[in-house]
């Protein structure tokens, strides 16, 4: 065998396990480490290994991750200390902005020599690393897994985040969906409920825009969203488009019909929708347009923003003292 190929062999039992310790938001994609050529097909995955931590050791062994620099690079550096005491692998954690994540695997993973065995990445990137064998089948390993729990991942992310064509490539870490984060004691105050359309969300936003919400002496905001362009933009504005484009559910399509690719955009919906998100930005922080996630999630939790948008972060933050 090869340098690479005993490489892979090891890694093969390795990585399963590291999953589940370096577990956290968003999904986990495990670029092909097979005995093939990185863009050869292979007809089925690897025999199942299944790992004993009390027993196995991987001393010697170097695990190189790479994920965004910020929250989800933060959740993992604080699980690698447990990962190598207990295996005593090595991991090496890289973490670069997000905006340039999917092209730097692209790049790395498509040479013969990858620089990365393991990613944190965003599901929807998975079809175009799947199509083009970077990354291992999972299927068998996860089915006789019992550990893992499978069946306790909500369908629709087990299903679709991490299945392509009936073959499972990733393990899901984190549910992602856009919630509506509101101040509940200052909704208490002025005797509001909380909103429940985008017209009850811009005058909540506009009530309480440019008053001291926190007791700084300083004025605050009605809405804080992350619409800084490569991040959280797109988004944000397909929270708010698909509701009026999707009134019979996803099967209907959002920006295209499924069927004919006929673009949808060209509507009376998606023009209100684009209106209700310009509005949002007359109750934002100064160049709203440029406010980017990390920013956002602080001025609510700081309790500068009335109301924001964003996935399951803030209630986690919400409760981490260091950012008080």
């Amino acid at each position: 065998m090869s340098n690479w190929q005993n490489f892979c062999s090891v890694w093969q039992r390795v990585r399963y396990y590291l999953i589940f310790l370096v577990a956290l938001w968003l999904s986990l994609g495990v670029p092909g480490c097979s005995l093939s050529p990185p863009n050869s097909q292979t007809a089925s995955s690897p025999s199942p290994t299944q790992i004993n931590p009390t027993t196995q050791r991987f001393d010697g062994v170097t695990i190189n991750v790479i994920t965004h620099d910020e929250a989800i690079h933060t959740g993992i550096q604080r699980r690698i200390a447990g990962f190598e005491a207990l295996t005593g692998a090595k991991v090496n954690l890289t973490g670069v902005p997000f905006k340039n994540l999917y092209t730097i695997l692209q790049n790395n993973w498509s040479g013969k020599n990858s620089e990365y065995d393991m990613a944190v990445i965003l599901p929807q990137w998975l079809i175009d690393f799947i199509d083009a064998s970077y990354l291992e089948d999972l299927t068998a390993r996860v089915k006789t897994d019992a550990a893992l729990r499978w069946e306790d991942i909500a369908p629709i992310f087990r299903n679709v985040s991490a299945t392509y064509k009936g073959r499972i490539y990733s393990i899901p870490l984190d549910g992602d969906f856009h919630m509506v984060y509101y101040r509940s004691d200052l909704l208490k105050e002025a005797s509001l409920t909380p909103p429940e359309t985008w017209d009850q969300y811009l005058a909540i936003a506009k009530r309480f825009h440019g008053k001291d919400l926190n007791g700084d002496g300083k004025p605050d905001y009605g809405s804080c969203i992350s619409k800084r362009a490569h991040e959280n933009s797109t988004s944000m504005l397909i929270s708010i488009v698909t509701p009026f484009l999707q009134s019979l559910g996803t099967a209907q399509g959002a920006f295209f019909d499924p069927d004919t690719m006929k673009p949808l955009v060209n509507n009376p919906g998606f023009a209100k929708a684009m209106d209700i998100y310009k509005q949002t930005m007359d109750y934002g922080v100064p160049h709203d347009e440029n406010l980017g996630g990390s920013k956002a999630r602080e001025l609510f939790i700081t309790g500068r923003c009335a109301l924001t948008i964003d996935w399951g972060d803030i209630g986690p933050l919400s409760i981490d003292l260091s950012l008080k």
